[in-house]
């Protein structure tokens, strides 16, 4: 059997069904020809996008799914200064919520061009990656090829890709403060 993770290998090995088997990792990859870092700058201009706040990115297909922990990330914003950092958005979800903590929000909404998405990663001073329980988390590998660190909860398939202090940040598992 093969695992993404570390985490989902530690999973199958611990349950009744598979832990008679060998089980491997293979991480998923990245087509790093498309993502990669670009200039601050003409990400800037690309994306027709101009703020001298720090911007914190978040996205998925689908910020309402309970497991992409959406409710913490909005949960730690009332740790932050709003008038020190606006946040960007992509994907689907109820960002309301973000503009309803009083911050300036940008939504870039659902994106299906890489150079868009690359220059929304590059532009970004961090992503932010509150899912519960991931077995990979695709967005955080494309967020550190662009040269952006990544928050995400110490727990399941993020402590493998995330360097702490090095390339992001992990924060207690469920902790909105940490």
């Amino acid at each position: 059997f093969v695992a993404i993770s570390n985490w989902l290998k530690n999973v199958a090995e611990s349950s009744s069904l598979l832990n008679k088997y060998n089980i491997s990792v293979i991480p998923n990859n990245i087509d790093l020809n498309l993502f990669y870092p670009e200039l601050k700058k003409y990400s800037f201009s690309f994306l027709k996008f101009n703020t001298n706040k720090k911007v914190i990115l978040i996205g998925a297909i689908n910020l309402n799914n309970l497991y992409k922990g959406f409710t913490k990330f909005i949960d730690a914003l009332d740790f932050l200064d709003k008038s020190k950092y606006i946040i960007c958005t992509f994907g689907n979800g109820d960002f309301k919520l973000v503009e309803n903590k009083g911050f300036e929000v940008r939504n870039f909404n659902f994106i299906n061009e890489y150079k868009t998405l690359r220059c929304l990663y590059s532009m970004s001073d961090v992503f932010v990656f509150p899912s519960l329980y991931e077995a990979f988390g695709k967005t955080i590998v494309e967020s550190m090829s662009c040269g952006t660190p990544v928050v995400a909860f110490n727990n399941s398939g993020p402590k493998d890709l995330i360097d702490h202090k090095l390339n992001g940040y992990l924060a207690d598992a469920f902790s909105s403060k940490s």
